[in-house]
């Protein structure tokens, strides 16, 4: 390893990337390391020296530098120079230049190319066309070799290394692969001992980092809506010094999530400090109220804070917290108005809200988004089958009712099927199929009509799978918010292989780093295909998943990495909550074939699996429906040590509301059963809490008993712990009696 590295100074990073395309990219990777104690390198440090003086400087600071982080974009500013003296035939960017310097000299390089459609940028048309064209092709090889991991065509002609990994798409996957880079590094042989503590600080940072840029990137090949985007970038223009405020409205299906999320894309430069994605969960039984959404995007700034559930103290939190950060926000499927309106943001920040209702926001009534224009139709078919006639394309058009979605499962069929014909699809057979259904009467300006279409072509669309295929991805209907790979294997048996397929006919939608979801007609398409049985498998299995996840989370929580502990509970709270609600469920159908027995022992592992992170995150009074729920599969099931815990938790819980006498009697029915079963450690706890409700309703005296019994049991079964702690309490009962000698006496002890 180089001398630099090993030299007595702070840990240095260099951040090589592109600032005309990738400058906010940049600077969440710099705040991360910043926050690990970093120095910062980057190439603006050597800007305004003379152009030969500037590749001494880069050089200088790339040889500081511990590791180099490169992120090769489409932009850059600078014309080709030539940097390596030896080779003044090969041309290249200042940018491309620190990623060929540092592998010359052998300092690590953490490299991912950017996919295209996320660096908005505007281009340089400075210089000749052929200037240009020189760029452009410059930007593509350079592209290539980071990709491949290879370096032909420049001085490193023999030289290869790992690659890290796909293309980056959006901030959440760069902060995700970036971390994960960081982490292999720091284990790596040969990474400096002094070093390695500090790369793994700033994986940690990179994953504490990633809950703060949670909007992926629009669908690939996304097209036309060039009249809606226009309307909609006037709309914002004026929005400079104020909050922006947008709000996008109609039928399911109609591209509403797509739309928001290229303009997010073009808007989020001006928002660095973070950029959410929330699901409104609109079209679902229980979407979240407004204090649930307020309290979601507070928590992603101060993941361990306890927060009210007054929805106007959330509110002033809300906006006390985006005071002085300029944040972006999309609420996507919003339910109603009460959802949107509460996370209206404060001058600085934007909010992009999608709905199937319609509502006033703001004051303002939202945007109106139709069918997509006939010739973007046509054109989004054609990119995907080009032999489509005229009458063919006119005649797809008019079944799909110009819906993006149905669009696009429509041109997913018609490329494989064409595939699998060698190149001729059977167009006739699939417009006489979509024509002999619903769609050939179908009124398409009913409130439903998206729903029949896009019924229609996923129908068509599943028949083309194999019956594994469409057994898995029927299943995957269970999901209500998106899932990973590990998810959709263990609960629906979707292995990697079926997911690329179902993704290749646009049946999966791909949601960031690894993550997939059905669109929200697809899912309840699937889950109407589940007949009862298989429901009660699936859902069994999600529910084993799900508990296994969240202990996981409890166990990064309680191991020293509480925030990302906190970050993975979070990601997967709706199936933590979703797998809770059928566990408790009455419903002896939806028991079949697992026994109740085998739901009450899981819903114990699942409530127990969270008690850490859920205690962060849960209101008391959710945490008091899910202890009773405990509390009752205890008893259906004779398990009274499970029973007491359950008890006691649910006493707690009713303290943290202030509610003490309710906390007493749960407390009292909790001794009875450690009594009972002669646990003597929970009997201890339980005459501690005792004490502490007593004591918080002004009855030191009583409080002092329970103690004083605490502290016998404690001394006699040898726990230190309690022992210390009722001795505290006591030496704070008698405090409050003004008996500060006795209470001195105790704190001692």
């Amino acid at each position: 390893m180089k001398a630099a590295i090993m030299s007595a100074r702070a840990p240095t990073v260099f951040i090589s990337a592109a600032t005309i395309d990738l400058r906010g990219w940049r600077e969440i990777v710099a705040r991360a390391f910043r926050a690990a104690q970093f120095r910062v390198l980057v190439q603006e440090d050597s800007l305004g020296a003379p152009t030969g003086n500037v590749r001494q400087l880069l050089s200088d600071a790339i040889l500081q530098s511990d590791c180099v982080i490169h992120l090769a974009g489409l932009g850059y500013g600078s014309h080709a120079t030539a940097p390596f003296p030896d080779s003044p035939d090969f041309r290249c960017s200042w940018t491309q230049f620190e990623y060929y310097h540092a592998h010359e000299h052998d300092i690590p390089v953490i490299a991912y190319p950017c996919a295209p459609e996320v660096c908005a940028f505007e281009r340089d048309e400075d210089g000749t066309a052929s200037e240009r064209e020189e760029k452009a092709a410059l930007q593509k090889a350079h592209r290539d070799r980071v990709s491949s991991g290879w370096f032909h065509g420049t001085p490193l002609e023999s030289r290869g290394r790992t690659v890290n990994g796909p293309e980056i798409r959006c901030e959440t996957d760069l902060t995700i692969r970036i971390a994960e880079a960081v982490g292999t590094l720091s284990r790596q042989q040969g990474t400096p001992a002094a070093v390695a503590p500090a790369l793994e600080q700033a994986r940690e940072k990179l994953l504490t980092l990633r809950s703060l840029f949670t909007l992926h990137a629009p669908k690939d090949g996304f097209t036309g809506r060039e009249k809606e985007l226009t309307d909609l970038r006037d709309l914002a223009a004026a929005s400079e010094e104020k909050a922006l405020i947008t709000g996008l409205k109609g039928m399911g299906g109609i591209g509403k999530t797509q739309l928001a999320l290229v303009l997010a894309q073009e808007w989020k430069s001006r928002y660095p400090d973070a950029h959410l994605l929330l699901d409104g969960r609109g079209t679902q039984a229980d979407p979240p109220s407004g204090a649930d959404l307020l309290a979601e995007v507070i928590q992603v700034f101060h993941p361990e804070a306890k927060l009210p559930d007054d929805l106007s103290a959330l509110r002033g939190i809300y906006h006390d917290l985006l005071h002085e950060r300029k944040v972006l926000l999309l609420l996507d499927n919003a339910a109603d108005a009460d959802q949107a309106t509460a996370l209206l943001p404060p001058p600085g920040s934007a909010l992009l809200v999608t709905s199937r209702r319609s509502f006033l926001l703001d004051g303002r009534a939202a945007y109106s988004v139709g069918r997509m224009k006939e010739a973007e139709a046509r054109e989004l078919l054609l990119s995907a089958y080009p032999a489509l006639t005229g009458d063919e394309t006119a005649e797809l058009i008019r079944l799909c009712a110009g819906l993006p979605l149905a669009l696009r499962l429509a041109a997913a069929h018609l490329k494989l099927d064409a595939a699998d014909r060698g190149g001729v699809a059977d167009v006739a057979g699939y417009l006489q199929a979509l024509a002999s259904g619903p769609l050939a009467t179908l009124d398409q300006e009913a409130e439903d009509a998206g729903e029949i279409t896009i019924a229609e072509t996923l129908r068509l669309s599943l028949a083309q799978l194999s019956e594994a295929e469409r057994s898995a991805w029927t299943r995957l209907g269970i999901f209500t918010a998106s899932f990973d790979a590990a998810a959709a294997l263990a609960v629906a048996g979707a292995d990697p292989a079926m997911l690329t397929t179902f993704r290749r006919r646009s049946l999966l939608e791909p949601e960031g780093p690894d993550r997939d979801a059905l669109h929200d007609l697809a899912a309840v398409h699937a889950r109407a295909l589940l007949d009862e049985e298989p429901t009660a498998s699936t859902r069994l299995a999600h529910a084993q998943h799900y508990a296994a996840v969240g202990n996981q989370a409890d166990n990064l929580y309680l191991q020293g990495d509480p925030v990302v502990g906190l970050v993975l509970f979070d990601q997967e709270r709706t199936h933590l909550e979703a797998a809770f609600d059928w566990l408790r469920s009455g419903d002896t159908a939806a028991a079949t074939p697992s026994s109740q027995p085998d739901r009450d022992r899981l819903l114990f592992d699942l409530v127990n699996a969270v008690v850490y992170t859920g205690s962060l995150r849960f209101h008391p009074r959710q945490h008091i429906t899910w202890r009773e729920a405990q509390r009752d599969a205890a008893r259906r099931l004779g398990d009274r040590m499970q029973e007491g815990n359950a008890l006691g938790n649910l006493g707690n819980a009713h303290y943290s509301l202030g509610d003490a006498s309710h906390a007493i009697d749960y407390h009292e029915q909790a001794l009875v059963v450690s009594r009972e079963i002669g646990d003597r450690r929970a009997e201890g706890q339980v005459l501690g809490n005792l004490g502490v409700a007593h004591a918080a309703l002004g009855d030191a005296r009583r409080a002092i008993d329970f103690y004083e019994q605490q502290l016998a049991i404690a001394r006699e079964i040898g726990d230190r712990r309690g022992e210390g702690a009722a001795l505290g309490n006591l030496g704070l009962a008698h405090a409050a009696l003004g008996d500060a000698r006795r209470a001195i006496d105790f704190y001692e002890q």
